[in-house]
């Protein structure tokens, strides 16, 4: 988690300021960083839809939904949040963290099961295979190309001069219309121990211009409010 502090010039803002007290002060603050949060929310639940932004060919559905904002800031501590959710097993927070840290690809139920449980290496697809526009493999391209039939037909080896693991499928395929079938081989990827992803998903440097522009905005607005109904004209 990254930590903002945010700091505003109340007096600049208004003289009037001075007038009000701290309760008053601190709920009207509460207010305004609530309100950043979801505006910062909504700004980047609009970057990362863009195909050409941060997630390659735009973020999906799940991704869109995993994004988080604060729904009540308390006048006693004075934090906002905003961003992904990462509290459960399969949350944004979690699978987006390659590209937002740079740290190698998590280890996916994939991986383990091509690679026999090693946890070291993970599951790099050939090309051939089908891929959403994210350039991930969907469930069903798992499922009919790489685990149907189950593991027996599934069988790793070293690709030819070199130490890389491949990882191949034995199929069977129907000659014409005829009754008879024939054997082959299906390359499906490699096990690697998986490179660094690249960071392409900068949430401090994406969202703490935003974080300023709204805070400041929003609290500017918020102090009339409070200065109207504390009758401070």
């Amino acid at each position: 988690m990254v930590e903002f502090t945010l700091t505003a010039d109340l007096d600049r803002l208004t003289q009037r300021v001075a007038l009000l007290n701290e309760q008053q002060l601190r709920r009207t603050v509460a207010f305004a960083l609530q309100r950043t949060s979801v505006a910062t929310r909504d700004y980047l639940k609009q970057r990362i839809s863009d195909p050409s932004g941060p997630i390659q060919g735009g973020a999906t559905r799940w991704t869109l939904g995993g994004t988080m904002a604060s729904k009540f800031v308390k006048p006693a501590d004075l934090v906002a949040y905003v961003g992904f959710r990462s509290d459960t097993p399969r949350a944004a927070g979690r699978y987006l963290r390659p590209i937002m840290r740079g740290t190698p690809p998590i280890t996916k139920a994939i991986d383990l099961k091509l690679s026999q449980g090693r946890s070291n290496l993970r599951f790099i697809p050939s090309r051939a295979l089908p891929r959403t526009a994210q350039g991930n493999l969907s469930r069903s391209t798992i499922g009919s190309r790489i685990l149907a039939g189950g593991a027996p037909g599934l069988f790793t080896r070293p690709l030819k001069g070199t130490s890389t693991l491949g990882v191949f499928r034995r199929v069977e395929s129907r000659i014409g219309r005829t009754s008879t079938y024939e054997s082959g081989i299906r390359f499906l990827g490699v096990l690697s121990s998986g490179r660094p992803r690249r960071q392409t998903l900068d949430l401090p440097e994406l969202l703490w211009p935003t974080i300023q522009q709204q805070f400041n905005r929003h609290l500017a607005s918020e102090l009339q409010v409070t200065l109207r109904k504390a009758g401070i004209g």
